[in-house]
């Protein structure tokens, strides 16, 4: 999972330049000879394999929301660490139900990364030091009562330092409850791959529901809080609340700093 692959719609439309340039020199050599009438046919299998590619590049920028949604859905959020294949391959098990396959390949990631996240939350945020290493010494001993609910606080802290509203805070928003991280989205212009890893700040994260889906056996911080849910201390909630306080302390912590724009008055 550590190999990441980035193509950005920059590279893709080089890409697509030079074989397009490819095929029109062939077309210039071919004249009236095999040999050239060979490239050209080569050239013209080359150019249908490109729309190929395209094409199924673009099925996966435009359904990534979605993608990186579903993920969310199950209380996963998606790391810089993440590339477009892992993230496929991840929400392609949770559409088709196989939520075992997506927590063992997460509660492995978060296990190999967690000195790395806890380290990059400390130096991000130094005046939450005590809250972070107490959480990640809870959750390393594995006292998930104890890491679990601190997480989730830290969670909203974070979000409000960031975005200036709480994670789990919902507003009416044209009729309807929606996060309020969604009046943030609206202030910022991010490109088109920053705008889908943020999708999931457009939803209702999987802990902050009011009442647990017991099909897919998750928990909600409101339940957690308020003594409902007896169940929820396990590894795999706690990593479930560490991978979304990395995608705050990474994603959207870029996210502000690239995209944000000041208030004119503010220096």
């Amino acid at each position: 999972m550590d190999n990441k692959v980035i193509i950005t719609s920059k590279d893709m439309s080089n890409l697509e330049s030079g074989i397009r340039k490819a095929n029109k020199d062939l077309n210039d050599f071919q004249g009236n000879n095999v040999f050239g009438i060979l490239l050209l046919a080569a050239g013209k299998i080359a150019g249908a394999i490109f729309e190929l590619i395209v094409s199924l590049l673009n099925q996966i920028i435009n359904r990534s929301p979605e993608y990186i949604q579903k993920l969310a859905d199950y209380g996963w959020y998606i790391s810089e660490k993440l590339g477009f294949r892992d993230i496929i391959f991840l929400a392609g098990n949770a559409t088709i139900g196989n939520e075992v396959e997506v927590d063992d390949i997460m509660n492995s990631f978060i296990k190999k990364n967690t000195n790395k996240i806890k380290n990059d939350l400390i130096e991000k945020f130094p005046q939450r030091e005590k809250y972070f290493e107490s959480a990640f010494k809870a959750h390393k001993r594995k006292d998930y009562i104890s890491s679990i609910p601190v997480f989730l606080t830290q969670i909203d802290w974070v979000s409000k330092k960031l975005l200036g509203v709480k994670f789990f805070s919902n507003k009416k928003i044209m009729g309807k409850f929606r996060p309020e991280s969604v009046m943030w989205l609206e202030k910022i212009n991010p490109d088109i791959v920053t705008e889908m890893l943020l999708s999931p700040l457009k939803y209702k994260s999987a802990f902050g529901k009011h009442t647990k889906d017991d099909d897919r056996k998750l928990v909600t911080r409101n339940e957690i809080f308020h003594g409902d849910d007896v169940d929820y201390d396990n590894e795999t909630i706690s990593n479930k609340a560490i991978s979304l306080l990395h995608y705050l302390s990474t994603v959207v912590y870029d996210a502000k700093f690239k995209f944000e724009t000041l208030p004119q008055d503010q220096p």
